[in-house]
């Protein structure tokens, strides 16, 4: 007759051994198939990602320009966060900073 705690001994020290394994594996970089040259270094920092990937950005405005929003959150009275129309704030600003 075998021991039990021999048998639990030996099951625990498997599933410790299966969850080694699948961390070992876990941790392992893919691996490459070479360093890169000196020309495929070079192109690749020249080159941003998105074109290398022949991946198609739709055109965004320039970052210099004005992009208000209609629309801003803010909090009445009460402290409960409302949704208010930029040009109301800017109203309100502009009394409160001429009075």
């Amino acid at each position: 007759m075998d021991d039990p705690l021999t048998e639990n001994d030996d099951m625990l020290q498997k599933q410790r051994n299966e969850r080694v394994e699948k961390l070992s594996y876990i941790g392992k970089a893919p691996k490459r198939r070479s360093p890169l040259t000196d020309h495929e270094r070079q192109h690749m920092e020249k080159i941003p990602a998105f074109k290398r990937r022949s991946i198609h950005l739709e055109d965004t405005p320039d970052s210099e320009e004005e992009n208000d929003p209609e629309y801003v959150l803010g909090k009445n009275k009460n402290e409960e966060v409302t949704i208010k129309k930029t040009m109301d704030i800017f109203i309100k600003m502009l009394i409160n900073y001429e009075s």
